[in-house]
């Protein structure tokens, strides 16, 4: 850690001296900080898959669940060969275009 950043110095034209509880000190904000960073993308993408196409399309529709489930049952009526994913992403494409119009 220190010779990096000695070196980082040294490539900036900086003469720098770090000293022992400096080096400590940085040490123990680099972890916590890299902790913190690890932390915030753990949370972020448990949130984002834990959250089902069926909620997304559910919140679109104003909470009307029902008519998700109608949307979904119609494209895989129409588009039989195609994944539960990609109908859902069908179902999400059709009703943002239709919100344009």
């Amino acid at each position: 850690m220190q010779s990096n950043l000695v070196n980082l110095a040294k490539l900036v034209g900086h003469p720098l001296q770090i000293t022992i509880p400096t080096q400590i000190s940085l040490s123990i904000f680099l972890a916590w900080f890299t902790s913190l960073l690890n932390q915030n993308k753990q949370v972020s993408a448990q949130s984002s898959s834990q959250r089902t196409y069926l909620e997304v399309v559910t919140e679109l529709l104003q909470g009307d669940r029902a008519a998700a489930i109608r949307l979904f049952n119609y494209n895989k009526e129409k588009f039989g060969g195609k994944t539960d994913e990609w109908l859902w992403q069908k179902v999400i494409r059709d009703i943002e275009r239709d919100r344009r119009y």
